[in-house]
């Protein structure tokens, strides 16, 4: 698992800023709680995720969040392969653990926003985009391919 290295959470929240006054940058961990859960609705395909997001100092723990995730999902076809691609719908701050004491809420709704868009949907998006091949069927090739949601499943036509 990567880790993505910032000090943007201490610049944001300025509870981290002046207790963690140190040149070593906090280390943000985000890891899924738990299998992603699709559902396809008709007209809005979504993915569901509980994150776990934790803000680590130099052997501490800063601040550990649980985050209920919706992201939008995209469906395409290109050369035979069925790529998806997700949007930030929607979360919520589901738990909120810090041995530090209150934080703003307001801005650290804003810092979860902007990791989210900014660094997880990108790097969850570069993960998929390799896609997923379609077998071929009969010998046919994939050509003039359309997606719909149908009935809760996902249907592919030619």
């Amino acid at each position: 698992m990567n880790q993505l290295m910032t000090l943007n959470p201490a610049d944001l929240i300025p509870e981290l800023s002046e207790l963690f006054r140190t040149s070593k940058p906090l280390v943000v961990k985000i890891k899924g709680m738990n299998s992603p859960l699709v559902s396809l609705e008709k007209q809005s395909p979504k993915v569901q995720q509980t994150l776990s997001i934790k803000i680590l100092a130099p052997r501490q723990l800063v601040l550990h969040v649980e985050v209920a995730v919706v992201s939008g999902i995209q469906f395409s076809l290109v050369d035979g392969k069925l790529l998806i691609f997700l949007s930030q719908n929607s979360f919520n701050i589901v738990q909120n653990k810090s041995p530090i004491g209150s934080i703003n809420a307001q801005t650290f709704h804003r810092w979860i926003k902007d990791l989210l868009q900014d660094r997880f949907l990108p790097a969850m998006n570069d993960m998929l985009s390799a896609g997923i091949i379609l077998p071929s069927v009969l010998n046919t090739q994939w050509s003039k391919v359309s997606t719909a949601v149908y009935q809760g499943g996902l249907v592919i036509s030619m």
